[in-house]
């Protein structure tokens, strides 16, 4: 799976956090974005996977700052590859859109848009394979609904941007597809279609609830 993402690798080397001070700031800029409130829920698997994926994105923060954007692409990239090597069975949802936004919010705002496209792709190929397996795993498992409706969530977030770029691009079908269904995976969000840019989605449509 990780082959997927051979495409968006540019030629640059990865790097590591060197002092406690950054790995603090890299764990509280972290759950920061993943809205994380108590890490104390986590087990010793999940932190560890936890700060693996912190330290990734606090570097790429500092290498955006320092202007070094090739070197932030590939640290971005280089996490994902990682999130999905073990395969659907231990993917972390929430962490791999995490990690697949920033990525392509960073791409689009370096003018790359078919890198940035090729991201937002293979995060909706992938979050909907995931979704058709789980949903029958959840079923039967109730214990794992809270997680599966976290990823879910943190999906919609993913495809509502995914959605954006797209109308932006004047491709209005298809950004009304993907915002139906980001309103699929997080129905609170339908108040979207109120936006501007999705309004005659919802005006061509009606309202079905």
């Amino acid at each position: 799976m990780a082959a997927l993402c051979l495409l968006l690798r540019p030629a640059t080397s990865y790097i590591t956090p060197k002092t406690a001070f950054e790995a603090d700031a890299s764990i509280r800029y972290y759950t920061k974005i993943l809205k994380i409130k108590n890490l104390n829920e986590l087990n010793e698997s999940q932190m560890q996977q936890m700060e693996v994926n912190a330290k990734s994105i606090y570097l790429a923060r500092k290498a955006i700052s320092r202007e070094k954007h090739q070197q932030a692409e590939k640290i971005y990239v280089n996490l994902i590859d990682r999130q999905l090597e073990r395969g659907y069975e231990a993917l972390d949802v929430p962490a791999f859109a995490a990690t697949a936004l920033l990525l392509a919010l960073h791409q689009q705002r370096q003018g790359a848009k078919k890198r940035a496209r090729a991201t937002f792709n293979l995060f909706f190929r992938i979050a909907s394979d995931f979704y058709a397996d789980e949903s029958e795993f959840v079923h039967s498992n109730p214990s794992a609904e809270e997680e599966f409706v976290s990823g879910e969530v943190c999906s919609a977030r993913v495809l509502q941007a995914f959605a954006l770029f797209e109308s932006k691009e004047h491709l209005m079908h298809k950004s009304e597809f993907l915002i139906k269904k980001a309103i699929e995976f997080d129905p609170s969000i339908k108040s979207l279609l109120k936006w501007k840019v999705f309004s005659e989605f919802d005006d061509h449509n009606g309202d079905d609830s």
